[in-house]
């Protein structure tokens, strides 16, 4: 029968299920009685945990894209004609073609149903069972299914009836809570509830000391302001609106387009919140975001960095390189882009597309990039470091011309007034150490970074892999116990932390294998971690668990 009570006033779905198994009124086997309340059981939890999210449906699908696909359908249109000739003159298969490299798939159907319906058969007899044995045996294998429907013998129940408990032979009542003066928690302490706050908030004592309050963070607070009210300070102190009305005070258009710039706040908002979506791994959401925020100021170059990475993330190469050269042009400084501070094109686009030919192969225009970025705006450390990793490590140059990117970016950061780079500084080390194996200057580079960022993870962990090397133990160990109090899911630390172990002379194979389940717990799928976990345990003796990682 339909239970048409409240939500709220209704019997939990599991002692409904098992309500229904004792009814002996139906005129089913039981066996199959008992299936079907297991499936209503199962599909009552699906029903809780909420409808699933649909999958985003793309609107718009890149040219690039469509090229890609054409191609692919001709490549195997292809194919398929070479076979069917092949077949209709009598010759044999190729040893190359794909059929013969691949036999015809087997289906096991003892194994599928075994996957299958394995859990479900065996979770079926095992109720059968506790159902043979009497309530009983019932009643405490079952309880904790039903954990939230609690019997009450106490307090007046509302708006709805005794319920008889087919189950356990009681009747049971749905109580209302009511608030207590306090309720204990599991270690022991009393909780106030908010009626005991208020009854303390009245007689507070009001000669007590009072709470020092907290300082205000001037600087914070003026961005805010900028933010919102969209203004822009210059060097000397001075200020301007940052709106989209004209020299003469009122709003103008254009063929029904607002011209001027928007407020600064607006594109914020928008890179932001497609930020947030491409993190989450919703790349059509954060492309549609990031296209509005282009449309909204085409000289923000945040909106053209997103579309690249979102073309990216797809594998799209060709339009992650069209969406940064676009970008790149439209954000040049010039007049009709007053307040930059850069005087060519916008040099975190033209490092973005460094990287980007750097990763396709494409050395010589990547360095190019990079000097452009460089020169664009001198005080721009991502450019530096880039510039001069790229010269030591792929173009085969000396580590004094890597030096000379790094003391140069230091000085120009300097005399911008800006504060000194801790990526800066840690790269910087680790040229010293891997290039010029100078370990007193290495270690003086990674005190001036730590000295500037005391967080910068990728200088504890440098420093801590350098001192492992040296045998020198101990510090290594503080290095990685540092950095895992602020950063703990850190994977490339715990691995260097379990290598530094398994090297040690008096390490712990436990704390190495923890230390590597905590890594894999951080990332399932990085072989950065799987590898010398699995050599690690095949050291140990255990060849198949080494085989499986």
């Amino acid at each position: 029968m339909q239970n048409t009570r409240p939500r709220h006033l209704q019997m939990s779905d599991a002692a409904i299920v098992f309500s229904d198994f004792h009814n002996d009124g139906g005129g089913e086997s039981p066996l199959r009685e008992l299936s079907n309340a297991v499936d209503r059981l199962t599909k009552s939890a699906a029903d809780k945990t909420g409808i699933r999210k649909k999958k985003y449906k793309r609107k718009v699908i890149p040219e690039t894209e469509k090229e890609k696909r054409r191609l692919q359908l001709v490549r195997q249109a292809e194919y398929r004609q070479v076979v069917e000739e092949a077949k209709a003159e009598g010759l044999s298969p190729s040893i190359w073609s794909f059929e013969s490299l691949f036999p015809d798939p087997v289906w096991d159907e003892k194994s599928i149903k075994r996957d299958l319906y394995s859990v479900k058969n065996r979770d079926t007899q095992t109720i059968a069972k506790l159902a043979a044995k009497g309530p009983k045996s019932f009643r405490e294998n079952v309880g904790p299914l039903l954990a939230n429907r609690t019997p009450s013998t106490t307090g007046t129940p509302y708006d709805a009836p005794a319920t008889e408990d087919s189950v356990f032979g009681r009747q049971i009542y749905f109580q209302k809570p009511e608030l207590s003066s306090s309720t204990s928690t599991r270690n022991g302490s009393t909780k106030t509830t908010p009626q005991i706050w208020k009854q303390q908030v009245d007689t507070m004592d009001t000669n007590a000391p009072s709470v020092a309050t907290p300082k205000v963070d001037r600087g914070l607070t003026r961005m805010v302001e900028d933010k919102i009210f969209g203004y822009r300070r210059t060097q000397t102190g001075q200020f301007q609106y940052e709106t989209s009305l004209m020299s003469d005070g009122a709003i103008k258009f254009r063929d029904g387009v607002r011209l001027g710039n928007p407020l600064r706040v607006n594109t914020d908002r928008l890179t932001y919140h497609a930020k947030k979506e491409l993190q989450h791994g919703r790349v059509e959401e954060s492309r549609e975001l990031y296209e509005k925020a282009c449309q909204m100021d085409p000289r923000d170059g945040r909106a053209y960095l997103g579309l690249s990475r979102c073309a990216e993330r797809r594998r799209d190469f060709e339009l992650a390189r069209a969406w940064l050269r676009a970008g790149i042009q439209n954000s040049k400084a010039g007049p009709s882009n007053p307040g930059v501070d850069y005087t060519g094109g916008n040099p975190f686009l033209l490092q973005a597309l460094g990287r980007l030919e750097e990763k396709r192969g494409h050395l010589s225009a990547a360095e190019s990039l990079y000097v452009q970025a460089a020169r664009s705006r001198p005080s721009h450390a991502a450019a530096w470091v880039s510039l001069a990793q790229l010269r030591t490590r792929k173009l085969g140059q000396t580590v004094a011309s890597g030096r000379v990117c790094y003391e140069t970016a230091e000085r120009e950061l300097r005399k911008a007034g800006l504060p000194p780079n801790s990526h800066v500084y840690t790269a910087w080390a680790s040229l010293e150490y891997k290039g010029a194996g100078d370990v007193r200057r290495a270690r003086q580079l990674f005190q001036s970074a730590l000295k500037v960022d005391p967080k910068c993870s990728a200088a504890w962990l440098q420093l801590g892999v350098m001192e492992a090397d040296g045998d020198n133990f101990e510090a290594a160990q503080e290095c990685f116990d540092k950095v895992l109090t602020f950063d703990q899911r850190n994977s490339r630390v715990l691995q260097a932390y379990a290598l530094m172990e398994i090297k040690r002379p008096d390490g712990d194979s436990r704390k190495a294998i923890g230390l590597f389940e905590r890594a894999l717990k951080v990332n399932p799928r990085d072989a950065g971690v799987l590898q010398p976990y699995a050599l690690y345990v095949a050291e140990l003796g255990d060849l198949e668990a080494a085989r499986k990682l």
